[in-house]
């Protein structure tokens, strides 16, 4: 976990990198799962809900809840994340 990172309470994190100053916003009926190589670059946003397995979060990048992204997805824009709303 990178430096001032934020990690909710109920982010199920395993085997993946959070960045500095990034945030996983984590709530008890909307839990965050980042799993298999997740990457969150540095000061990335993801929001309750989401569930990423092997994704590369680009830094800066604001990320509503996603599911059913592919691994080895890269989501370097705004238009990136987009697609998988």
């Amino acid at each position: 976990m990178g430096e001032s990172a934020v990690i909710g309470a109920y982010a199920d994190i395993a085997d993946s990198y959070i960045g500095p100053m990034a945030e996983v916003r984590s709530e008890r009926t909307r839990p965050i799962r980042l799993e298999r190589h997740t990457a969150v670059g540095d000061g990335a946003v993801l929001w309750p809900g989401s569930r990423l397995c092997g994704v590369t979060v680009y830094p800066r990048l604001r990320v509503p809840a996603l599911a059913g992204v592919p691994a080895r997805t890269e989501l370097r824009s705004a238009e990136d994340v987009l697609r998988w709303v």
